[in-house]
C-alpha cells in the first residue's frame, strides 16, 4: 500500500490535522459494501472517493487499514457533503462519530507519522520505533557520556522537542554532571513553552554520524535547561550491509602488510564483519592509521587459514570502552576502495601505471590500453568540441570553428520515438540522426538522460552540436535524449501526478536508473540504427543515476562516461541545493518531511530518501564502492565557480583504483 504525503496551503489549525492518504475501504458482510478510496483523514473525519451510491445524513459503518497495523480500524460515520476534484471525482466527506479509543491512538500516530512539515506540530516518540535494520543503539552508561562528552568538546549542536510544542529549540551541551546534562540555549523559549518532568527527544550530530535520545526535562531557567543523562543512545546505520559481530574472541584476524620492512605483517583481531568491510581492534600508541588512510591489501585469517584479500581505506577509529580496552582502538574499514600513486616524471604529474607481476594480466591490460585508444580516437573531436561548447557558446562555435558562413542546407533528420520498460511504462525520447537514410544505420549512440527538473527538450544544444560536427566529418551519428518517467515532460506519469505541480512528486532516483537501462534495451533493439559504441552523458543529480545504471547493467553496452556539472551523492548535492537541508539526514533520523519543494519541484520526500539509500545513490562512499567497479573511460567536467558542487568529493571518488581511465577537467564557469 502506498501513502502520498500532501500539502496543505493554509494553516492547520487542527491538533491533529487531516493527512492525503490512500487507503482502500474494507467492506463488511453485514455492511452495504462501499468500494472506494480515503484520499485523507483525520480524528474527527475523512473524505473518501467512490463510484458507490452514498447518501448525504446516512451514517455508514466504515472499516481500513492502516499500515503497519494488519487488524482494521472501525469507525462509524456519517456523510455530510460532496465536492469534486481536478479529475471530476466524487469526493464524500464523512464525520466520525464512533471510534474505539485503541483505534483513535493507531489513527494518531498515522497521522503524526504523515505529517508534512507544514502541518507538523510535534515530533512524536517514533525514534525508538524505527526500522532495527537502520537504527542502532547502546546503553553503556560510560559509553554514552564518553561521547556526549566528546560531542560537548566539538561544540557539537543539539536539537531539543517535546511533544504539542510547535518549535524546537538549538542549543550546546554545557556541562555533564550527577546524572544530568545541562545545555546553554539562545532564548528562553524552553522555559516559557516546555513542561518540567515531561519526556522530550534530543537529536545531535558528532564524530561524521547522527544519534538521538529520549529523556525527560527536569528544570529550565532563563536561558539554561536541564535533562537527565539519557539511559539509551539510538544512531542511524549508514552501511549498506550489516556488520556481523564475531563471537569467539581472537578467532577471525586481520593481516596488513607493512611496506618496510619488506615481509613485514601487523597482525589484529577483527571485532566484526560485512561483504562491505569491518573493524578490529588495535593498540592506541600505534599511529598507523588514520581515517582515509589507503590500504593496498588486507588479509582475512580465520583459524590459520586466509579466507580472502581485499583492498580497504580506514573510515573511522573509535576509542574502545572497557575493563579491559582502556588504550585500546576500534578501527573501521570499508573493502573495495584502492587509489592510483601518483608519480613525479620530468614533465608532469601522473597516476602511477597499474601493472601486475603475471605477464599474462599486463598483456590484457595493454590490450585493455589499445583497446581504450581506439575508442578515445572516435570521441577526439567530440571532447574537443564539447570543452569550446562549454566555454565559448554554440553560436561562436559553429560559425567560426566550423567555418561555416550559413547553417548547413542539409537537414538532420529529428523523430519523437516511444518505448516501454517492463511494466509497460512509456518512455518519449527525442532522436536526432546525422543523414537521413532508408537502411538502418551503424553508428556510434550518445543517451542523454534529463537533469533533475528537466526536459529531454533542454539539451537540444547539445544534441544539434554533436550532430553539426560528425556530419562536418562525413560521420554517421545517433543522439537519443528522454523525458524521465515519473518526472517532468511526455513519459508516463501515475494518474495521481498528471496535473501541472504534481509531475515529480513519485520521482525516484532508482527510477531514473531504470529509465537509462530500459533505454539501453531499445539503443540494442530497434530498427532504425545498430550501435557501434555507446556514449553515456549525464547532468546534475543523474549523475547518481547513470552511475548505478552503468554497475547493474550486466551486459557493459556503455563504452564512455561523461558527466558535466554532476552531482558525486545525492545527500551532498540536495543538501547544497537547498540551502544546507538535508533531507536524506533527517529521514535517517526518523523525521518525516512529506511532500517538498526542492528546486521548485514537489517530490516526496520520504518516498525519495528511502528510495536513495536503498539503491546506492545517497552518500559519497557509495559512489567510491561504484567508482572502483566502473571498467570504461569515465570524463568528469565541472565549473569553477558552481556553489552546488564539491570538486574534492570529485576528485576523491575519481581517484579510486579501477581498470578505466579517468579525467576531471574544471571550466571557468559556475
Amino acid at each position: 500500500m502506498q501513502i502520498e504525503k500532501g500539502l496543505n496551503s493554509s494553516p492547520e489549525k487542527r491538533l491533529y490535522p487531516r493527512v492525503a492518504c490512500r487507503l482502500p475501504i474494507v467492506g463488511e458482510q453485514s455492511d452495504p459494501k462501499i468500494d472506494g478510496t480515503i484520499t485523507d483523514l483525520s480524528l474527527k473525519g475523512m473524505r473518501v472517493r467512490t463510484v458507490g451510491p452514498i447518501r448525504v445524513g446516512e451514517t455508514y459503518r466504515l472499516s481500513f487499514i492502516l499500515p503497519p497495523f494488519p487488524k482494521p480500524i472501525k469507525v462509524e460515520s456519517k456523510a455530510l457533503n460532496y465536492l469534486h476534484d481536478h479529475a471530476n471525482n466524487t469526493l464524500f466527506g464523512f464525520r466520525i462519530h464512533n471510534i474505539s479509543q485503541k483505534d483513535a491512538k493507531v489513527v494518531k500516530q498515522f497521522i503524526l507519522e504523515q505529517m508534512s512539515i507544514d502541518q507538523r506540530k510535534v515530533v512524536q516518540k517514533v525514534l525508538k520505533h524505527l526500522n532495527s535494520d537502520t537504527i542502532n543503539s547502546f546503553a553503556d552508561r560510560a559509553k554514552i557520556e564518553g561521547l556526549l562528552s566528546r560531542a560537548q568538546l566539538n561544540q557539537s549542536s543539539f536539537t531539543i522537542v517535546q511533544e504539542d510544542k510547535s518549535q524546537s529549540v538549538s542549543c550546546r551541551l554545557s556541562k555533564i554532571c550527577g546524572g544530568n546534562l545541562e545545555f546553554a540555549c539562545l532564548d528562553d523559549y524552553i522555559r516559557r513553552n516546555f513542561d518540567i518532568s515531561v519526556p522530550v527527544i534530543v537529536a545531535f550530530s558528532t564524530e561524521f554520524n547522527s544519534y538521538h535520545f529520549e529523556t525527560f526535562l527536569t528544570a529550565a531557567e532563563d536561558f539554561r535547561v536541564q535533562l537527565e543523562t539519557p539511559r539509551t543512545l539510538f544512531f542511524s546505520e549508514k552501511r549498506s550491509r550489516d556488520r556481523e559481530p564475531i563471537e569467539s574472541q581472537g578467532k577471525v584476524n586481520l593481516e596488513i602488510p607493512l611496506p618496510y620492512p619488506k615481509g613485514k605483517l601487523i597482525q589484529r583481531e577483527v571485532l566484526d564483519l560485512s561483504s562491505t568491510g569491518l573493524s578490529f581492534k588495535t593498540f592506541a600508541h600505534e599511529n598507523y592509521f588514520l581515517p582515509g588512510t589507503p590500504l593496498r591489501e588486507v588479509r582475512i585469517i580465520s583459524e590459520g587459514k586466509k579466507v580472502f584479500t581485499e583492498s580497504a581505506e580506514v573510515k573511522h577509529i573509535t576509542p574502545l570502552l572497557g575493563e579491559n580496552s582502556l588504550d585500546c582502538l576500534k578501527i573501521g574499514l570499508e573493502f573495495g576502495i584502492d587509489r592510483q600513486n601518483v608519480v613525479l616524471t620530468k614533465s608532469d604529474v601522473k597516476l602511477e601505471e597499474r601493472t601486475g607481476t603475471d605477464r599474462r594480466e599486463v598483456d590484457r591490460r595493454q590490450e585493455d590500453r589499445r583497446r581504450v585508444d581506439r575508442r578515445q580516437g572516435v570521441f577526439r573531436n567530440f571532447s574537443k568540441l564539447t570543452r569550446r561548447i562549454a566555454s565559448q557558446g554554440f553560436h561562436y562555435y559553429r560559425y567560426h570553428w566550423l567555418g561555416f558562413a550559413e547553417p548547413r542546407q542539409i537537414e538532420s533528420p529529428v523523430d519523437i520515438v516511444t518505448y516501454s520498460n517492463q511494466r509497460n511504462e512509456e518512455i518519449v525520447a527525442i532522436l536526432n540522426t546525422t543523414f537521413k537514410s532508408q537502411q538502418k544505420i551503424k553508428a556510434p549512440v550518445v543517451i542523454i538522460p534529463p537533469a533533475y527538473g528537466r526536459r529531454k527538450e533542454t539539451t537540444g544544444s547539445l544534441a544539434l552540436t554533436l550532430i553539426e560536427n560528425f556530419k562536418r566529418h562525413r560521420q554517421d551519428v545517433v543522439v537519443l535524449r528522454f523525458d524521465g518517467i515519473r518526472c517532468i515532460g511526455e513519459s508516463y506519469k501515475d494518474p495521481s501526478c498528471r496535473f501541472d505541480g504534481k509531475e515529480t512528486i513519485n520521482m525516484t532516483l532508482s527510477q531514473g536508473m531504470e529509465d537509462i537501462l530500459t533505454t539501453l534495451d531499445f539503443v540494442y533493439d530497434n530498427p532504425r540504427f545498430a550501435a557501434t559504441e555507446v556514449i553515456l552523458v549525464s547532468f546534475s543529480l543523474t549523475a547518481c543515476m547513470a552511475r548505478r545504471a552503468l554497475i547493474a547493467d550486466a551486459k557493459k553496452r556503455v563504452g564512455y562516461w561523461i558527466t558535466a556539472w554532476g552531482a558525486t551523492d545525492a545527500q551532498e548535492a540536495i543538501r547544497n541545493a537547498t540551502g544546507g537541508l538535508d533531507f536524506i539526514g533527517n529521514y535517517q533520523k526518523g523525521i518525516s518531511c512529506g511532500v517538498t519543494n526542492v528546486l521548485g519541484h514537489l517530490i516526496d520526500n520520504d518516498r525519495f530518501c528511502s528510495d536513495a539509500i536503498k539503491s546506492g545513490m545517497a552518500f559519497l562512499d557509495d559512489a567510491k564502492r561504484d567508482m572502483a567497479k566502473i571498467e570504461i573511460p569515465a570524463t568528469w567536467l565541472y565549473g569553477k565557480y558552481d556553489e552546488w558542487i564539491n570538486p574534492g568529493r570529485i576528485h576523491d571518488i575519481m581517484s579510486i583504483k579501477a581498470k578505466g581511465t579517468r579525467e576531471v577537467v574544471e571550466l571557468p564557469t559556475g
